[in-house]
Protein backbone atom coordinates (compact mmCIF):
# COMPACT_ATOMS: atom_id res chain seq x y z
CA UNK A 1 0.00 0.00 0.00
CA UNK A 2 1.26 3.24 -0.50
CA UNK A 3 1.62 5.79 2.36
CA UNK A 4 2.88 9.24 3.32
CA UNK A 5 4.65 9.73 6.38
CA UNK A 6 3.58 13.98 7.89
CA UNK A 7 6.30 15.24 9.88
CA UNK A 8 4.67 18.31 11.80
CA UNK A 9 7.44 20.54 13.52
CA UNK A 10 6.31 22.44 16.52
CA UNK A 11 7.39 24.07 19.96
CA UNK A 12 6.68 22.31 23.07
CA UNK A 13 5.22 25.39 24.42
CA UNK A 14 3.08 26.18 21.01
CA UNK A 15 -0.86 25.89 22.86
CA UNK A 16 -4.21 25.25 20.18
CA UNK A 17 -6.93 25.08 22.37
CA UNK A 18 -5.86 24.60 25.40
CA UNK A 19 -3.72 21.85 24.59
CA UNK A 20 0.09 21.31 23.69
CA UNK A 21 0.19 21.19 19.99
CA UNK A 22 1.55 17.98 19.81
CA UNK A 23 -1.18 16.59 21.95
CA UNK A 24 -3.35 18.27 19.78
CA UNK A 25 -2.43 17.39 16.82
CA UNK A 26 -2.24 13.49 17.63
CA UNK A 27 -6.10 13.88 19.09
CA UNK A 28 -7.16 15.07 15.63
CA UNK A 29 -4.87 12.65 13.69
CA UNK A 30 -7.04 9.88 16.15
CA UNK A 31 -10.67 11.16 15.86
CA UNK A 32 -9.69 11.39 11.77
CA UNK A 33 -8.54 7.36 11.69
CA UNK A 34 -5.23 8.06 10.67
CA UNK A 35 -3.14 4.86 10.85
CA UNK A 36 -0.68 6.22 13.42
CA UNK A 37 0.80 9.30 15.25
CA UNK A 38 3.76 9.90 17.54
CA UNK A 39 5.42 12.06 19.15
CA UNK A 40 9.06 13.37 19.71
CA UNK A 41 10.94 15.30 21.64
CA UNK A 42 14.19 17.32 20.07
CA UNK A 43 17.31 17.10 22.43
CA UNK A 44 19.35 19.98 20.40
CA UNK A 45 18.32 21.78 17.69
CA UNK A 46 17.18 25.32 16.70
CA UNK A 47 14.38 27.35 14.67
CA UNK A 48 13.36 29.99 12.70
CA UNK A 49 14.94 32.20 15.44
CA UNK A 50 18.37 30.38 15.33
CA UNK A 51 18.86 30.39 18.92
CA UNK A 52 20.54 26.81 19.73
CA UNK A 53 18.18 24.75 22.28
CA UNK A 54 19.58 22.07 24.57
CA UNK A 55 17.47 19.41 26.85
CA UNK A 56 19.28 18.64 29.75
CA UNK A 57 18.27 16.92 32.81
CA UNK A 58 17.89 20.34 34.50
CA UNK A 59 16.12 21.87 31.61
CA UNK A 60 12.76 23.49 33.02
CA UNK A 61 11.75 24.59 29.86
CA UNK A 62 9.19 23.87 27.48
CA UNK A 63 10.43 25.78 24.77
CA UNK A 64 12.30 22.61 23.01
CA UNK A 65 11.12 21.16 19.63
CA UNK A 66 9.10 18.76 18.85
CA UNK A 67 8.28 16.70 15.68
CA UNK A 68 5.16 14.57 15.66
CA UNK A 69 5.32 11.44 13.17
CA UNK A 70 2.02 10.33 11.48
CA UNK A 71 1.60 7.93 8.22
CA UNK A 72 -1.13 7.23 6.52
CA UNK A 73 -2.52 7.85 2.56
CA UNK A 74 -1.88 11.09 0.63
CA UNK A 75 -5.93 11.43 0.86
CA UNK A 76 -6.24 11.10 5.00
CA UNK A 77 -3.32 13.01 5.31
CA UNK A 78 -4.94 16.14 2.85
CA UNK A 79 -8.00 15.71 5.29
CA UNK A 80 -6.12 16.11 8.57
CA UNK A 81 -3.75 18.92 6.97
CA UNK A 82 -7.29 20.67 6.47
CA UNK A 83 -8.11 20.19 9.89
CA UNK A 84 -5.34 21.25 11.32
CA UNK A 85 -5.39 24.63 9.23
CA UNK A 86 -8.87 25.36 10.07
CA UNK A 87 -8.20 25.15 13.80
CA UNK A 88 -5.54 27.63 13.64
CA UNK A 89 -2.51 24.90 13.92
CA UNK A 90 0.88 27.18 12.33
CA UNK A 91 3.48 24.27 11.81
CA UNK A 92 6.27 23.30 9.42
CA UNK A 93 5.68 20.04 7.81
CA UNK A 94 7.51 17.65 5.31
CA UNK A 95 5.91 15.35 3.80
CA UNK A 96 7.36 11.59 2.35
CA UNK A 97 5.58 9.38 0.19
CA UNK A 98 6.61 5.77 1.28
CA UNK A 99 5.63 2.23 1.33
CA UNK A 100 4.03 0.24 4.02
CA UNK A 101 5.20 -2.89 5.05
CA UNK A 102 3.30 -4.42 7.96
CA UNK A 103 5.47 -7.19 9.71
CA UNK A 104 3.66 -10.10 11.94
Amino acid sequence: MNTELLIVFVNESDRIQHHSAADFIIRQALELGVAGASAFRAIDGFGKHHRLHHQTLLSMTDDEGAAILLSDTSEKLDILANTLSKAGVKATTLRIQTTSTTYE
